[in-house]
């Protein structure tokens, strides 16, 4: 649930989600944004900050619909905070935030744990766009991550190449390599492609993941995806594979295939 001020300085955002985990339905984004300062523009509340492309607010602005196994065991994930964003130029789009820690909806408590972080994005050159991140979590495990990532959008396909690191257990053995592609068949078809690579320390094997599918807009605000995914490596239950079909294994060859309907309004 979402929408604007009839001048636009304001707007808000509440959403939830059904847990399989714990068989309850549980609050998502609560946000609330304010535009109408000079300096910069304002988001308080519980909400997805900036930082790693992979992790957004809502995965149907991702090509895949859904979020990669690498998005949920890296990226920054949902925080209580404050983030501060502004354009310079009209080409350079900088943020910063502060909140209780990466992928922690438990309130602010008593415990002191804390993030924080940044993300910068160019858009100045045609058809591409350049990003990086930077984070600092202090929660129930500590470590910095960083993220670089590039976009391309050209006639009727687009593409993104995104990697991010952190230092979790003192090492920077723990990293992420991820490339989408997508492709309009038609006007209501698109083609895409993913590929993940992914390394932790801890992990006896390394995440190694191929999804090809599609996208087939039945009107404008129906959306059905079929997609079939292959893991060339056994999947380690380091990974975080919740949500996306992947299943921990001890064997390579495990395959996915996944069918959904995305209604909007």
């Amino acid at each position: 649930l979402s929408g604007d001020m009839g001048d636009e300085t304001m707007s808000y955002l509440v959403s939830g989600q059904w847990s399989d985990t714990t068989n309850t339905f549980d609050l998502l984004d609560a946000r609330v944004d304010l535009r109408m300062f000079d300096f910069a523009n304002i988001r308080v509340g519980q909400f997805v900050p900036g930082f790693y492309s992979g992790y957004v607010t809502d995965p149907r602005d991702l090509t895949t619909l859904n979020y990669s196994v690498s998005a949920l065991t890296f990226g920054q994930g949902r925080g209580q905070g404050v983030e501060l964003s502004r354009t310079f130029a009209h080409s350079f789009h900088v943020s910063a935030f502060y909140n209780n820690g990466f992928q922690d909806t438990d309130g602010v408590g008593s415990d002191n744990t804390y993030a924080l972080g940044g993300r910068v994005e160019y858009d100045g050159l045609s058809s591409f766009v350049f990003g990086a991140g930077f984070g600092y979590n202090d929660d129930v495990v500590e470590l910095t991550t960083y993220t670089v990532d590039v976009s391309y959008i050209g006639a009727g396909w687009h593409a993104n190449a995104a990697w991010v690191a952190n230092d979790a257990d003192d090492t920077w053995d723990n990293y992420s390599l991820v490339g989408t592609v997508g492709y309009d068949l038609t006007k209501k078809f698109e083609l895409f492609g993913q590929y993940e690579y992914g390394v932790l320390s801890g992990a006896v094997s390394d995440l190694n993941l191929c999804t090809i599918g599609g996208n087939y807009s039945i009107n404008e605000h129906i959306v059905w995806t079929n997609s079939v995914g292959y893991s060339f490596n056994a999947i380690d239950s380091s990974f975080d594979t919740e949500n996306t079909g992947w299943r921990t294994s001890s064997d390579d060859g495990q395959f996915v295939i996944r069918s959904g309907v995305t209604v909007s309004f």
